[in-house]
């Protein structure tokens, strides 16, 4: 009257999970009393046994195994049961009770039948048994082959979101793999080795359990999507379907799980690290599929701080891009796990230099002119970091993208009027952009992702003029931004945010009666006002009559580089994208200018002159 438990596929039924001492009773109808009787007590006797397949109805694996024996197993037939025995030699105690160990290879739900011919000569003349309907079911679930890694710096093995392939197959219990006896394998065994389930057919449940670096844990799914749980319907007790995806960068531990195989309650379980593959079980390497670009604003003129913002930007001036940089799956989702040592792009590559970390580039539109060559980068504060698949190049962390005066310096070029700017970063997974719109070097194809709208590029220089006036009054050392229109020097209208302090202005080569302190600099106006500005030398009094050098130190020293061999102290101005070419071979030249007190111009040898307005 016992039922016969869920059994694990090739485990012995007296041993481990659900272990049960399985008896066959061979009873009779005792003809004084009526009652049951047992009828070989105390006996050895051949019976012949049988197994039958119910669920699937067609057997895969033909072999029971009862005390040793292998016994002959048929598809399932309603009409009469088991259609093949195999007689097998069985003692019976005295309670006609003869104890067996039932093993079966395979999985799914079975029944055993006994039979024992109690009359050769008498056709039908037979005593009949079967035990109930039981379901064998496999030991665990794992993914054969797949490739492994628990570093950031293990072989890749897909995108996230792109398609990989990955098989799933079930597999039978093996001695010394399941030490608490809970019917679940030990972590870390390898089951690969233990035998299939080719009779094993369900649906799985695959999901990911942990993942590294930790960050987000992803999602395992199929047929494109990369956003739902995965299932896969296993036939054979396998399936290898190619249209797998993982959502994350990184590493990741996958779990299979079949609920209710047959009826309800009977589940398997499994995991990626069942299948000898090391790592402690952890499936990948993943990248992301591609880098994606948002935000992206261009300031130009970024040190002068100009407000309102201005339009252009001097060569070899600094002008910043912003933007910001996210790591993506196939799917357009942000990878998070791109993130520490995951991230395999170095913003800080080649010390701190952010036209090779993001392989700006640059070019004018019309005319084509091609300035990437000319590009040069680092960042206004420092290098930023991605944080969980976002990397901001913003703020203090944003591009100061310089582009250079030509080489050689003279003659002069520009202005570049119509001039773009793109990024093509990469990382050293061959992560790339996610699309290109910007034919950087005019070679009939995209190379690299706009960062904005056109900007323009303007040839700059600061310019003094000579002066002359009375010892008596202040004289006015005319400044003026100036810039190549491609012809000739032209007044800079636009700039009207190039600061200018006294400390910057040098004087020097005294003449006459004209010395060291007689005369000191003030800026007239600072920041320029559409181009123009002026230094006012005091008036240094009646008889101090003579003339002073001035310069403006536009250098990182302390002292001005004029020429011909003029460096009077005066304070860093730090804007070498105005010095000029005044003499030498190049634009390297603080501006400089004469200033006289007192002395009469050649034209009408007057000193000085004041005209009424009447």
């Amino acid at each position: 009257s016992d039922t016969i438990p869920t059994q694990i596929s090739g485990k012995p039924s007296n041993t481990g999970f659900n272990a049960k001492t399985v008896r066959i009773q061979a009873i009779k109808t005792d003809t004084v009393t009526g009652s049951c009787a047992g009828l070989f007590a105390s006996q050895t006797r051949i019976v012949e046994l049988g197994g039958e397949c119910n669920s699937p109805t067609i057997c895969a694996v033909r072999q029971v195994s009862i005390n040793g024996n292998n016994i002959s197993t048929s598809d399932n037939n309603a009409a009469t049961g088991a259609t093949a025995y195999t007689g097998v030699s069985l003692t019976f105690n005295a309670s006609s009770e003869a104890d067996t160990v039932i093993i079966y290879p395979d999985a799914g739900q079975i029944s055993l039948h006994a039979r024992y011919d109690l009359d050769t000569g008498v056709a039908g003349y037979e005593m009949l048994g079967s035990s109930n309907l039981f379901v064998v079911r496999p030991f665990g679930l794992t993914f054969p082959g797949i490739a492994h890694s628990n570093t950031d710096t293990g072989s890749l093995l897909a995108a996230a979101g792109d398609n990989f392939s990955m098989t799933v197959r079930a597999y039978q219990w093996a001695s010394g793999e399941d030490a608490d006896n809970n019917g679940i394998p030990d972590t870390g065994a390898n089951i690969t080795d233990n035998g299939t389930v080719p009779n094993f057919a369900a649906t799985a449940t695959i999901i990911p359990s942990v993942n590294l670096p930790g960050v987000a844990l992803g999602t395992v799914s199929r047929g494109g999507t990369c956003a739902s749980a995965a299932t896969i319907a296993l036939t054979g007790g396998t399936a290898t379907p190619t249209d797998w995806c993982y959502s994350e960068a990184g590493n990741v531990i996958l779990t299979a799980d079949v609920t209710n195989y047959i009826t309800a309650g009977v589940n398997i379980t499994g995991n990626s690290g069942l299948d000898g593959g090391g790592s402690g079980g952890y499936v990948g390497r993943f990248r992301p599929k591609r880098f994606a670009l948002s935000g992206a604003t261009r300031t130009n003129r970024t040190l002068a701080a100009c407000a309102p913002a201005s339009a252009f930007t001097y060569m070899d001036e600094g002008l910043t891009l912003a933007f910001t940089l996210t790591a993506q799956n196939t799917q357009g989702a942000t990878t998070q796990n791109y993130n520490s040592t995951y991230a395999k792009h170095d913003p800080t590559v080649s010390s701190n230099n952010a036209k090779t970390a993001y392989g700006i580039g640059a070019r004018n539109v019309s005319p084509f002119a091609a300035l990437t060559a000319r590009v040069t980068g680092g960042y206004v504060t420092s290098a930023p970091a991605w944080s969980n698949g976002v990397l901001n190049v913003t703020g203090g962390n944003a591009a100061l993208v310089t582009v250079g005066r030509p080489t050689p310096d003279d003659p002069p070029d520009g202005p570049y009027a119509q001039v773009q700017f793109g990024i093509a970063p990469t990382d050293s997974d061959s992560v790339l952009m996610a699309a290109y719109d910007l034919d950087i070097d005019n070679s009939a194809g995209n190379d690299h992702t706009l960062t904005g709208a056109t900007t323009e590029l303007r040839y700059g220089r600061l310019r003094l003029g000579s002066t002359s006036g009375s010892q008596l009054l202040p004289l006015r050392v005319p400044v003026e931004a100036q810039y190549w229109n491609g012809t000739f020097w032209i007044t800079n209208i636009d700039d009207a945010c190039t600061t200018l302090a006294a400390g910057n202005v040098g004087l020097g080569n005294y003449i006459g009666n004209l010395n060291t302190g007689e005369t000191t600099a003030t800026i007239t106006a600072s920041p320029l006002q559409a181009g123009r500005s002026g230094i006012r030398l005091s008036a240094p009094g009646a008889t101090n009559n003579g003339s002073v050098d001035v310069a403006l130190n536009l250098g990182a020293g302390a002292a001005a580089n004029a020429c011909p061999t003029f460096a009077p102290a005066a304070t860093a101005g730090n804007k070498t994208y105005l010095r000029g070419k005044w003499c030498g071979a190049t634009a390297t030249r603080d501006p400089a200018a004469r200033a006289r007190f007192g002395i009469m111009r050649s034209s009408d040898e007057a000193i000085y002159i004041r005209e009424s307005t009447n």
